[in-house]
């Protein structure tokens, strides 16, 4: 009938008479006051009751007493209510998990337990405090653990139930004020900065107050949330009690890890492989790590679904397994994770735990299938604290249900480490591609440029990273897009674009794309503001704490103090590098591959099926909108007009690639050895079995190494008809995707139909043939067999420059002469011609070979004839080769001389009228923009005229062309 409940800290401790806390009673169901007693020597206490003491012993109040005591205290109670006992629990308690508000990454360093004092520490936040043993938010006794030489720039202060906290900047919290205002960023009662006046002053061993309010409000109404000493009365009564405790926390701003970027934790490039999903149940993979096992769908680190791809035959060397929120996390070299072991300690190279080595025991045993267990701490424990961030088999239970439901479920990352690089290499920083423009050597002042960044500035002798004296080199005439910062012994570095770092800022928060401390994309708070020659000021972090870190990685005006001590005599000097992205080849820019000149064609992003084309990379299918080497869609343009005569195959983050010869790529062939110039794997001629099959979609298949094994390998770079399976799982969710790139291989570039850059012309060449014939397909006698061939089985050819000049002329002068040819042939090769006159005659070559194969042998020689009068030798010779093979497979009576000379005899006259008439109407700004060597000839012919001046024939028949001869007539 009568009862108390008292949370452990209320009943526990010294006092006498003193007011202590009851959470609840068979009188009050609600928090309220009683006084107790409790003092030293006093065998009898504690003496715990209902109401206070004094009125309890009479009502029978009382409810615990010791050592026997009698008297009022226990006859009043105890013959009445059957006598008294004492019960205790661990009540559970749930709480928001406060390391992850605002993003997460938060640290807890310091605790102290609901009570009436404040936290033991006597440090002033300085974080050189160490005590007790490290517990949680709720522990049952205060700890502290150091703090001084962690990276944070901000702090969370947070009662144990989450329902009061504020965060504010570490430079906020520290410094010496007296009631002074201090910034505050977002707290439980608003989500915008705004200020409070806090404590921090010399001397007084109780601060620093740190508190929602303004402190003196703030004592009264509970609003106190950090305080030291011990310290006790209204600053720790109205808070701590009922708010389970208080907490410290801190974190590096910029180096919080969102969940789904676990990617970026310590520097980046890793590379996902496995997945298992928010659940009970671990990986389904039984392959112990090695990397053997594909299955479900490649996605993120936040899928809803297990999967994993082949990496066995990766060259990678480190491990990285982290929870889906990146909330615990572990590195390991391959080979501690590899072997067998039971229980046994391994290295750990780094955790979300610790940021240095150490070891923690886990286990790889023979014929056990959930096997590795890899956890941030020892096995057993981690169990139940949920460090354990692998295991295999679906194994579930506790190792299982107590991470992966909390942490979105888990994955595994692999990535090959770079050796540290040695001072005066760190223009191979982030791919490289950098070049050196400003060194500080070792000292006490920074450059003496006053350029503010710009470029200008030259003085010095160029020399390397380092130099034993200063240098700058002019670079504002230069093109490039990023900066990179770095100390002559390459521990400390900026790599920023160019927009981020010039422009006007007041310690502005500025996007960098990655430093020394952090791997991903982030903001830090920098200088460079008019009127002052020291600026800009680059630091890795925020610029305030930068200066005593010594973080800083630029300055100038020979500024010195601090701002340079802490850096430059350390760290070998420092340096300045640009580049243009450009150049180098890294994830997006493959197409400086091999000296670049490379044109992207075609792109299939990460997934799992290869290109929806089914061209068999003849260039003749276009889909999606053309974009970019890592576009998140496939897409294709046409390329069967380009003139290029090299392809490049390779992956979005351009770790495997192979350059080929069109030859090489196209034609028939299956599983044959195939030419490739060089590749990711060698930079020497190799070969490669390869497919290209008639009546097979999917075809080709283009691979570093032969097709079946470069499946398993993840080798294949090239692939039709949307084909999935392994080839795809292997190699394009791994890497990024992959694209195709067309070239010329010497000195040109590929064009592409659509470009605004026209392909360079052609010289021109035309052909001899003799004879007369009439037009019927029956040859007569008397006629002489045509020759329109040399003894060595070429055509003749006439003088270029004289070609150059008719070619102008028929263009120019007399566009009719192309169409009376045309009216002279008929059927298909009328067709061809005008589709010829229309669209290029490139095009004719590529598509309408078998046309061209249908002609008769008169059609066809007509026909290339009509290309070398009208565009370039070397298409010419191109129809010159088709038009050979067609005579000598159909060589009949329409093939004569009689045929061809019939055809001429009909067309010349029509096409000399023609040209007789534009000649002269012709204007004469069409002959000044003829080239200096076709003037002389054009003008000649302009006012001479064509019919009526013989000479001018004789000299067109004497250069050589196109002589037929039919009853001792020249004709043209």
């Amino acid at each position: 009938k009568k009862w108390l409940v008292a949370r452990k800290w209320s009943v526990m401790g010294w006092y006498a008479n003193q007011p202590r806390f009851v959470e609840k009673s068979s009188a009050n169901h609600h928090r309220y006051k009683a006084r107790w007693y409790r003092r030293h020597r006093n065998k009898e206490d504690p003496w715990v009751s209902i109401t206070d003491h004094g009125p309890a012993r009479n009502s029978g109040d009382i409810v615990y007493g010791e050592n026997n005591a009698g008297s009022v205290h226990a006859s009043k109670i105890l013959p009445m209510h059957m006598g008294a006992n004492v019960y205790i629990r661990q009540k559970v308690v749930k709480v928001p998990d406060m390391r992850k508000i605002d993003g997460g990454g938060w640290r807890l360093v310091r605790h102290v337990p609901e009570g009436l004092t404040w936290h033991p520490a006597k440090d002033q936040l300085r974080g050189t405090a160490k005590y007790g043993k490290k517990g949680g938010p709720l522990s049952s006794h205060a700890w502290s653990i150091p703090f001084a030489h962690s990276k944070f720039d901000e702090f969370l202060f947070a009662t144990g139930d989450g329902k009061k906290w504020l965060i504010a900047k570490k430079k906020s919290v520290l410094g010496w004020y007296s009631n002074g205002q201090r910034e505050i960023l977002k707290s439980s009662t608003s989500a915008k900065p705004y200020k409070a006046r806090w404590y921090r002053r010399h001397r007084n061993k109780e601060d620093p107050w740190v508190s929602i309010v303004d402190h003196g409000p703030a004592r009264g109404k509970g609003g106190i949330l950090y305080g030291e000493n011990n310290a006790g009365g209204v600053h720790a009564s109205t808070i701590l009690p009922m708010h389970m405790g208080a907490n410290v926390y801190i974190r590096q701003k910029g180096k919080t890890y969102t969940p789904g970027n676990c990617k970026a934790i310590d520097g980046g490039d890793w590379t996902l492989v496995r997945h298992v999903p928010a659940g009970n149940r671990w990986h389904p993979a039984k392959d112990r790590l090695a990397g053997r096992v594909a299955y479900g769908i490649p996605g993120t680190e936040l899928s809803s679904a297990a999967w994993s791809v082949r990496f066995a035959q990766e060259d990678f060397d480190e491990f990285l397994f982290s929870t889906g929120d990146c909330d615990r996390w572990l590195i390991a070299k391959k080979t501690q994770v590899y072997g067998t072991y039971a229980n046994a300690p391994r290295w750990v190279e780094k955790s979300s735990a610790k940021g240095t080595r150490y070891r923690a025991r886990w286990y790889n045993r023979n014929n056990v299938r959930e096997d590795p267990w890899i956890s941030v701490a020892d096995h057993f424990p981690s169990i139940k604290t949920g460090n354990i961030v692998y295991g295999e088999g679906s194994y579930g239970r506790l190792h299982a249900t107590t991470v992966l439901p909390k942490h979105k479920g888990a994955n595994v990352f692999i990535r090959k480490s770079k050796p540290a690089l040695k001072p005066g290499t760190c223009a191979q920083l982030d791919g490289g591609g950098w070049r050196l423009v400003r060194h500080v050597p070792a000292g006490r002042t920074w450059h003496p440029a006053k350029d503010q960044l710009r470029g200008t500035s030259e003085y010095g002798t160029p020399g390397n990273e380092l130099a034993p004296t200063a240098f700058s080199v002019s670079f504002h005439r230069t093109p490039f897009q990023q900066f990179l910062f770095s100390t002559g012994d390459c521990k400390e570095w900026v790599v920023a674009s160019k927009a981020s770092v010039l422009g006007w800022y007041n310690n502005v928060p500025r996007q960098v794309k990655k430093t020394s401390d952090f791997g991903g994309r982030h903001t830090v708070k920098w200088f460079r503001r008019h009127g002052h020659k020291e600026d800009p000021w680059i630091s890795t972090v925020d610029h305030v704490p930068a200066i005593k870190s010594g973080k800083l990685v630029y300055g100038e005006n020979n500024f010195g103090g601090v701002h340079a001590s802490r850096v430059l005599p350390v760290h070998m000097g420092a340096n300045v590098f640009v580049r243009n992205i450009k150049d180098g080849v890294y994830p997006g820019n493959c197409a400086a591959v091999e000296g670049g000149g490379w044109q992207l064609v075609r792109h299939v992003p990460a997934g799992t099926r290869w290109h929806p084309a089914t061209d068999r990379l003849l260039g003749t299918h276009a889909y999606g909108k053309a974009g970019t080497e890592l576009s998140a869609h496939s897409w294709s343009i046409r390329f069967d007009k380009a003139t290029f005569d090299e392809f490049l195959f390779s992956t979005g983050d351009c770790k495997k690639w192979l350059v080929a010869t069109k030859q090489s790529v196209l034609g028939w062939y299956a599983n044959a050895p195939r030419a490739i110039k060089s590749s990711s794997l060698s930079s020497r001629p190799t070969k490669a079995r390869w497919y290209r099959r008639k009546g097979n979609k999917e075809d080709p298949w283009i691979s570093l190494t032969d097709h079946v094994s470069a499946i398993k390998q993840g080798n294949i770079l090239y692939g039709e008809s949307l084909y999935g399976h392994s080839h795809a799982k292997n190699i394009l969710p791994i890497h990024q995707g992959a694209n195709v790139f067309i070239r010329v291989n010497k000195g040109g570039s590929s064009t592409v139909a659509g470009d605004t850059k026209k392909p360079k012309k052609e010289k021109i060449g035309i052909w001899h043939t003799k004879g007369g014939a009439k037009p019927r397909s029956k040859a007569k006698r008397g006629c002489a067999k045509p020759q329109p061939l040399r003894k060595d089985g070429t055509f003749r050819m006439m003088s270029k420059g004289f070609a150059n000049t008719i070619a102008v002329m028929v263009n120019n002068f007399a566009p009719k002469f192309a169409t009376a040819m045309i009216q002279a042939q008929s059927g298909v090769a009328r067709r061809a011609a005008m589709k010829a006159t229309k669209s290029g005659v490139r095009e004719i070559m590529n598509q309408h070979y078998n046309k061209l194969s249908q002609l008769t042998g008169r059609k066809a020689l007509f026909y290339c004839r009509y290309i070398g009068g009208v565009n370039s030798a070397k298409l010419a010779n191109q129809c010159q080769t088709n038009a050979i093979a067609i005579m000598d497979r159909v060589r009949t009576a329409d093939m004569t001389k009689c045929a061809v000379a019939k055809a001429a005899k009909v067309a010349i006259p029509k096409a000399k009228a023609a040209a007789r008439r534009a000649a002269l109407i012709a204007r004469k700004r069409l002959i000044r923009n003829l080239r200096p060597a076709l003037k002389a000839l054009a003008w000649k012919i302009f006012y001479k005229g064509f019919a009526k001046k013989q000479k001018a024939w004789d000299a067109v028949q004497n250069k050589g062309f196109c002589v037929l001869r039919e009853k001792k007539r020249k004709m043209i």
